[in-house]
């Protein structure tokens, strides 16, 4: 009967515990990745939950790698808005992009800025806050001209949106497919991001 109770009391507590979920993806130039201390904040509606010090077995934040992270806590910040990252040493990271999971909500958000993250502030800047823009997703193709040398391995381009209207812009990632060479002369490349703003119609 004691062993019953103590599994009910486990349950219970694991069904009042929330799930965060932070899928990293550092850049991919020769010095994106970082072997520093990092640690994040899930901020929500409801208030802000600490995930402490991110770190896994082996290597984390290496070139081009995504990185994922889960942590249990009795804290619900309610409705997503951003996660802010801490660096805790001055071996500057940059991150491309993070996917923030909390329970069975997924939000994309991304680093609009190109900022690298350092405590050292004449490398980068030692907190940023990577936040929901919004719930548009959009698909970009662009093709790359046929000349000699109009192909790219080393253009990581971002791309603003606005329109004519009175919504303001938003702000992509750096354009890069995993796996993929983008901007290959003469290809096209399709580029689909999620949780931008939406900006209204193009003129």
């Amino acid at each position: 009967m004691k062993q019953q109770l103590l599994l009910l009391g486990l349950l219970a507590a694991q069904a009042l515990c929330v799930k965060y979920s932070l899928d990293i993806v550092t850049g991919s130039r020769k010095y994106d990745g970082t072997d520093g201390t990092i640690e994040a904040t899930v901020i929500g509606s409801k208030g802000r939950v600490n995930l402490g010090v991110l770190d896994n077995p082996g290597n984390d934040f290496e070139v081009g790698a995504i990185d994922n992270f889960q942590v249990d806590s009795k804290t619900d910040v309610g409705k997503f808005r951003c996660v802010e990252i801490t660096a805790k040493d001055d071996d500057a990271w940059m991150v491309d992009y993070i996917v923030v999971n909390k329970g069975n909500s997924k939000t994309y958000v991304y680093n609009t800025e190109g900022e690298y993250l350092s405590s050292d502030t004449s490398e980068g800047k030692d907190v940023m806050k990577f936040c929901k823009q919004g719930e548009a997703t959009y698909k970009f193709e662009i093709t790359t001209a046929n000349e000699k040398w109009a192909d790219t391995d080393n253009i990581h381009a971002r791309l603003t949106v606005s329109s004519k209207g009175n919504r303001g812009n938003t702000t992509t990632g750096i354009l890069d497919n995993q796996g993929i060479d983008d901007f290959v002369k003469g290809a096209t490349d399709t580029f689909t991001l999620h949780d931008l703003k939406n900006v209204g119609k193009f003129d």
